[in-house]
C-alpha cells in the first residue's frame, strides 16, 4: 500500500519590508523558491528604444501592393468613401496629383485591373498561419436550436379572443459557419515550456501590505494591484490546496488565471474587410508585463463570425418549406 502523504503545515510567512514599505505576506510552508520580481528592472517594464539602429524598409514593402507611394494613395482615393464621391474627395485627388513629389511616371504602366483583382484575394500566407501544426487550430461545427415565432390560423386566433394570448414559438436548428480556436490547454502547455515565459510566471499568490515606518508589525494596509494579489485568486488557491490529491502525487498545485477580451478589428484603411478575434491572457503575469506590447503576451485563442438575422431567417424559412 502506499504511504500516507503528509501535507506540510502552511503558515503566514511575512517578507522584509523595501523602500517603500510594501512587503508580503504568504500562507505556506516555506518561501516560494520561483520568484518572478527578484531580478525584476524598470528596463524590464519600459517600452522606451534602447536600441536607435535605424532600420532600413524597402518603400515596395510598405505600399503592397502597389508599387510605389503615389500609386498606393490614388488607389486609397479610388477605394476609399464609396462609389459616391464628393467635392471634399475631388479636392482631395487635386492635392495627390499637384503634390511636390508627384511624378506622373509612377502610376503611367500600371495594370490597375489586375492590381485591384490582387486586392480583392485572400493571401496564402493567411492559411499557412492558421494552420501550422504547432498551433493547434481547429473547427468546431456549432448547431443551435432558434426559437421563431408560429404564425397563428383564423380559427386559433378566434378561439384565444377574450382571453390572454400565448406566445407560441417553433424550434428550428441552425448551423453556424466553422468555429475555429486553439486548445486553452494546449497554449498553457507552450506557455510553461517557454523558459523566458515562465521565469515571469507567478506560480505562489500572496498578500501584497504596506506599512509605515515606527508603526506596528500587526499593523499594516493591504494594496491592490494585481490579479495573483486579489482576494478571489487567494480564495480559490485555498480551495485548490484543500482538496484531496492523488494518491502518492505531491505536486504542487498551481491556481492559472485566463483574461478574455475580444473586439471587431478593422483590417484595412479602406474596404470592409474585419475579424473578430478573442484574446486570452494569463493572469498570473504583472499587468505591467501584459500592457506591454513588445512582450507579447497576448495569446489568439478563437475566431468570431458575424452572422446576419436575415441568414437565420432565411434558413428557417427553408426548412419550414421543405419540412
Amino acid at each position: 500500500p502506499l504511504a500516507a502523504v503528509v501535507t506540510p503545515v502552511r503558515r503566514i510567512l511575512k517578507s522584509p519590508s523595501n523602500k517603500f514599505g510594501l512587503f508580503r505576506q504568504y500562507l505556506a510552508s516555506s518561501f516560494p523558491d520561483h520568484d518572478p520580481d527578484s531580478n525584476m528592472q524598470a528596463v524590464d517594464l519600459s517600452d522606451a528604444a534602447v536600441d536607435h539602429n535605424k532600420v532600413d524598409i524597402s518603400p515596395t514593402f510598405l505600399f503592397q501592393s502597389y508599387p510605389n507611394q503615389n500609386a498606393f494613395l490614388l488607389g486609397e482615393w479610388y477605394w476609399n468613401n464609396g462609389s459616391q464621391k464628393t467635392q471634399d474627395d475631388f479636392q482631395k485627388l487635386v492635392n495627390i496629383i499637384s503634390a511636390n513629389d508627384f511624378n506622373p511616371a509612377d502610376i503611367r504602366d500600371i495594370a490597375w485591373t489586375s492590381l485591384n483583382k490582387r486586392l480583392g484575394e485572400s493571401s496564402d500566407s493567411e492559411d499557412i498561419w492558421l494552420e501550422e501544426p504547432d498551433a493547434r487550430w481547429q473547427e468546431t461545427l456549432i448547431t443551435l436550436s432558434i426559437p421563431f415565432r408560429q404564425k397563428k390560423s383564423k380559427s386559433a386566433k378566434k378561439s384565444s379572443t377574450g382571453a390572454k394570448e400565448k406566445q407560441c414559438s417553433n424550434l428550428q436548428s441552425y448551423t453556424f459557419p466553422p468555429f475555429r480556436h486553439r486548445s486553452i490547454v494546449a497554449i498553457l502547455k507552450e506557455k510553461m515550456a517557454n523558459k523566458h515565459d515562465f521565469q515571469n510566471f507567478h506560480l505562489e499568490p500572496y498578500e501584497l501590505r504596506w506599512r509605515r515606518k515606527n508603526m506596528p508589525d500587526a499593523t499594516s494596509t493591504r494594496v491592490h494591484g494585481e490579479l495573483y494579489t486579489s482576494p478571489v485568486f487567494l480564495e480559490m488557491h485555498e480551495e485548490i490546496q484543500a482538496l484531496v490529491g492523488e494518491p502518492g502525487c505531491v505536486l504542487p498545485r498551481v491556481l492559472i488565471g485566463l483574461m478574455f477580451g475580444s473586439d471587431a478589428t478593422h483590417l484595412t484603411s479602406f474596404g470592409n474587410a474585419s475579424l473578430w478575434p478573442c484574446y486570452m491572457y494569463f493572469g498570473n503575469e504583472s499587468k505591467y508585463r501584459r500592457c506591454k506590447p513588445t512582450c507579447s503576451l497576448c495569446n489568439h485563442v478563437a475566431y468570431f463570425q458575424k452572422v446576419c438575422s436575415h441568414q437565420i431567417l432565411r434558413t428557417s424559412e427553408h426548412a419550414r418549406m421543405y419540412h
